[in-house]
């Protein structure tokens, strides 16, 4: 398909793909003259994976990149794709904590993830979102306590091992990459339900407190 047959299938702009093209976000199309080439369904396929990431996920372009980089060495180990997910997701490492607070909540982390028996990697991005996160709770003064979390840690590890089940033993080409949106969308999900559960909560008890 021709770059206007390409905007047409995805909604996005011949300038937004062109720009993709520059900046190596999208592979290029088979060259059939000077200014012309040829597109197919992968790049519609990789074009709805970047609007994914950068609407829905709202990730920079540089984390997309990365991101798209990983998904395509087919050599990297999944734990290791799984890694890069985190490092897209939480690639701010900064904090207005100060340093002994923030080291006090990584303490208080490492001893969560004990108690609940998981094995995280040192440098796991994730582990500091979380020390971020007690740090800025306890500073706001609504630290429930890292005990609080045990249950969200449960359901965590329920909705990872149901989505785990749903990878073949092997993951190659398009799975790859099928594998990374889900996950990645599979938070959104998570959020947004539990935002909207609280809505729900919060109005059945205004009801059953109403005389």
């Amino acid at each position: 398909m021709r770059i206007s047959q390409l905007s047409s299938q995805t909604g996005v702009t011949v300038a937004t793909i062109k720009f993709y093209l520059r900046d190596g976000l999208l592979p290029a199309g088979q060259r059939t003259a000077r200014n012309q080439a040829e597109y197919n369904e992968g790049h519609c396929r990789r074009l709805i994976v970047i609007r994914t990431l950068t609407e829905v996920m709202q990730l920079d372009l540089a984390s997309t990149r990365r991101l798209l980089h990983a998904i395509d060495d087919h050599d990297l180990p999944l734990s290791e794709l799984y890694q890069e997910i985190g490092l897209a997701l939480y690639s701010d490492r900064s904090t207005f904590a100060h340093a002994e607070q923030l080291t006090e909540a990584y303490a208080e982390v490492n001893s969560f993830f004990e108690h609940v028996g998981w094995t995280i990697d040192a440098g796991a991005p994730g582990r500091h979102r979380l020390a971020q996160v007690i740090a800025a709770m306890r500073r706001l003064g609504c630290e429930p306590g890292v005990k609080f979390f045990t249950p969200y840690a449960d359901v965590a590890e329920r909705l990872a091992e149901q989505e785990l089940d749903l990878l073949p033993d092997e993951i190659v080409g398009a799975e790859r990459g099928a594998a990374v949106m889900r996950s990645m969308l599979l938070d959104v999900v998570l959020v947004t339900l539990r935002r909207l559960a609280h809505e729900h909560r919060v109005t059945m008890r205004s009801k059953t407190a109403t005389p």
